[in-house]
């Protein structure tokens, strides 16, 4: 990028973030990463649709105060400039190359990521994704994907030593491919609980015994879960159902889950893409946190605001208060609240002032102080 260009997009991102600083103040929590991809509609990365560093601001923006990190999946068409844009927003970057059976387009994907992370734009790159899996199910047919895939991975690590390189695939792809695993300095692995057709309830029991199996072939190398998520809208898949309800579910188990074990993770995905939709899958435009309008779904602000985390901790703290654990949270008037029946207690949150408010047996209800106070207390603040 030219000295110009760097001053323009140093100018745009102090824009943004100053007008970012009072929502920022009312996050409590951030996840560790976002899948993302700044697709609007009309927009399709297949018809090569040219994004600029103007949109890979403003989408990148939206979502700057409630993550660590973003990961991309691609580095031509001016994706190649979202570790720039993440690192003046001060989000970390994991920087993908798009790999396919294109052995031409494959050499444009690898240059462009190893130029990002000379330039220093890159904390992390992953060389392709679900390249194994795409092969596997016929949709790019390619033989020798293994082979080309090490090649590339070695190629980039030795252009760029020091920044970690990893291949993203499901579970599955990895376990049944160690030589793969053996090259990669970290792995990406995906669990999709939705597509194998689980139910809402098993969902987090199914990814956790997914993500003990990667592990146990890890040879002690770091784990991150690169894609998981739940659709809002579309199929039913077997037993799965996608709704607003059960993909705010997953998302709030999720997030508990990763805190509670200490497991990186980037949540798929940032935003709804219109693109994406098929006749056959619908449900590909609706896996964002966010709609295809940039704004936060209905519900989403529960990991955010750290809410869930605090009950999580209280419910594991203190039994003997709030029994039996796990309960569902629920809403009436200002309070977003859990009830306890084994105890009768209720623990809540208020949204007139954001205190937590404890009703006990005898149905007096104390203000126990600021949401913000107790999330430290119980770990659940992670800025």
């Amino acid at each position: 990028m030219n000295t110009g260009g760097r001053l323009i997009l140093f100018v745009m991102v102090f824009l943004v973030s100053t007008s970012l600083q009072a929502v920022a103040g009312d996050i409590q929590y951030k996840v560790y990463g976002l899948n993302f991809s700044p697709y609007k509609d009309g927009q399709n990365p297949n018809w090569q649709t040219p994004i600029t560093q103007a949109q890979l601001l403003e989408r990148m923006s939206i979502i700057q105060p409630y993550t660590r990190w973003i990961r991309t999946f691609g580095t031509s068409d001016g994706l190649e400039f979202s570790g720039a844009v993440a690192h003046g927003l001060g989000l970390k970057a994991a920087l993908g190359a798009y790999i396919s059976s294109k052995l031409d387009t494959n050499e444009t994907q690898i240059a462009n990521l190893i130029a990002a992370a000379q330039r220093g734009e890159a904390d992390l790159l992953i060389v392709g994704s679900e390249v194994l899996r795409r092969s596997d199910q016929g949709e790019d047919s390619f033989p020798d994907a293994e082979a080309k895939l090490i090649e590339y991975i070695g190629r980039v690590k030795q252009a760029v030593p020091g920044i970690q390189v990893s291949y993203a695939d499901t579970y599955g792809e990895l376990t049944a491919h160690p030589n793969l695993v053996a090259i990669c300095d970290v792995l990406f692995a995906n669990y999709y609980p939705y597509w194998e057709g689980i139910a809402i309830d098993s969902a987090l029991a199914s990814l956790e015994t997914r993500y003990q199996q990667v592990k146990a072939v890890a040879g002690g190398k770091r784990v991150i879960v690169s894609e998981t998520g739940w659709p809002s809208e579309g199929n039913t898949v077997g037993d799965a159902v996608p709704s607003p309800q059960n993909a705010n579910r997953y998302f709030i188990d999720f997030a508990l889950w990763a805190q509670r074990n200490k497991v990186d993770y980037f949540y798929f995905s940032a935003f709804d893409e219109t693109w994406k939709a098929t006749a056959k899958n619908p449900q590909e435009a609706h896996w964002g946190v966010w709609d295809k309008d940039g704004k936060l779904k209905p519900g989403r602000d529960a990991v955010f605001s750290g809410r869930e985390c605090l009950f999580d901790w209280a419910e594991q703290n203190y039994p003997q208060l709030f029994a039996p654990a796990s309960q569902a949270t629920a809403a009436w008037s200002v309070y977003t609240y859990r009830y306890y029946p084994g105890t009768n207690v209720y623990l809540g949150v208020s949204a007139t002032d954001g205190n937590v408010y404890y009703q006990g047996p005898d149905g007096y209800l104390m203000n126990e102080g600021p949401l913000s106070y107790w999330l430290p207390q119980a770990g659940c603040q992670s800025l």
